[in-house]
């Protein structure tokens, strides 16, 4: 299942994106939304089957210099909060205003609060698991039958060492709960060899949560490497408009002096990644030494009008980006079968035509600027193989 991660106006693509079936819902973000847009987005007509869920987003709260953005609008906690806000006795009250909110509105699922957790040592994690606690109380007293998952946000320096991530799972599958709403931080300027154990732990969890305890797993803020997670395990991945929505951080809510609108791309299954749209896609349909490569490369693409008319240059349209973006997403999570090791295999073979794709993209001149999904390939091929190692599976291609 794929769905929209909400910010920077991503909700603005969610009505087409669901009525075409590329996305089965919406995680909406109350730090991008006043309360009576979110009032209203929640009852469209078109999210009628929607699945719909609201990202608390506790995590910004201990940030000392976060933007807050609309979060303080929602009037469900304050930011930043002290570390004494974060005591047992205090988080009755906090978390029952949250799941008492999430209740009140027309969603499917609820997300229990959370903070990041840094190391399975620090007080993070107690405060964590405390708020896991207490929503599960709460949630309880309710009788309400929509599932609530718990979240679960993570630094990079949990992935990074293999006893937090025993120590992670031990707490976590004693939780008797629907499943789990995860955040995992995997910084996209990370050597491959850094990025690769990180993201092998990361698939690691999703398989021992959903497939070995039979969680539902969500995984947040993934982009394409949702496609990955959801081959682990998981039920669903989400994906957002902008970089920000498809690589979580609690970084991405610091107080920042802004920055340039990214650079146009275009999304494509052929390569797992994107092109420029002006810098490469426009030098590739204007070569003339391989005949197929332009239509190869999008076979697949979404019917967009600067690709019917041959028109670079710009303006694009973003909401029409956007939009090409979650129709990729959505082709390569229709292709999840459950069976982890076909997944995994289908993965595997897939990176390699879009090693040979990218071969011949040089081959005619073009160098590819993969930006923040630099070795994204690389860093893919090396993790599945891994976790394959790790769990005793074959995912090499047996032909």
């Amino acid at each position: 299942m794929f769905l929209i991660q909400d910010g920077h106006q991503a909700h603005t693509c969610a009505e087409p994106a669901i009525r075409r079936g590329d996305a089965a819902g919406i995680i909406w973000s109350l730090g991008d939304q006043t309360p009576g847009g979110l009032d209203r987005l929640l009852v469209n007509s078109y999210a009628d089957e929607a699945v719909q869920a609201i990202d608390p987003q506790l995590y910004v709260a201990p940030l000392e210099d976060a933007n807050p953005k609309k979060l303080p609008e929602h009037g469900l906690f304050k930011v930043p909060m002290k570390p004494r806000d974060f005591s047992a006795p205090n988080l009755v009250s906090l978390v029952d205003r949250i799941i008492g909110f999430q209740a009140s509105h027309r969603v499917t699922h609820l997300i229990a609060p959370t903070i990041t957790v840094g190391s399975m040592a620090d007080r993070s994690a107690e405060v964590s698991a405390n708020l896991a606690y207490t929503s599960l109380a709460a949630w309880g007293k309710r009788g309400d039958d929509r599932p609530l998952l718990i979240s679960v946000a993570i630094q990079h320096s949990v992935l990074d060492d293999p006893d937090n991530v025993d120590a992670l799972l031990d707490e976590l599958t004693a939780y008797e709960c629907d499943g789990f709403y995860l955040l995992m931080e995997l910084p996209s300027r990370s050597d491959p060899a850094h990025a690769s154990v990180r993201l092998e732990s990361a698939l690691y969890i999703v398989y021992m949560l959903a497939k070995v305890n039979e969680y539902t797993v969500w995984v947040g803020y993934s982009g394409l490497s949702g496609f990955v997670y959801r081959a682990a395990g998981a039920q669903a991945s989400a994906a957002g408009k902008w970089q920000k929505q498809n690589r979580w951080s609690p970084d991405h809510w610091l107080v920042s002096g802004g920055g340039r609108p990214p650079t146009p791309r275009i999304y494509l299954q052929s390569l797992l990644g994107s092109l420029v749209i002006d810098a490469e896609l426009q030098r590739i349909a204007q070569q003339r030494t391989d005949a197929t490569l332009l239509t190869e490369l999008l076979n697949g693409a979404c019917d967009l009008a600067f690709l019917r008319e041959r028109r670079f240059g710009g303006p694009y349209d973003r909401s029409e980006l956007a939009e090409q973006l979650f129709s990729v997403c959505g082709k390569l999570d229709s292709r999840i079968t459950g069976s982890v090791e076909e997944d995994m295999r289908r993965i595997l073979d897939d990176i390699a035509t879009a090693e040979v794709y990218l071969r011949r993209i040089r081959e005619v001149g073009v160098e590819v600027d993969q930006g923040s999904e630099r070795n994204a390939l690389t860093i893919w091929q090396t993790a599945i193989t891994g976790l394959g190692n790790r769990l005793g599976m074959e995912f090499n291609s047996q032909d």
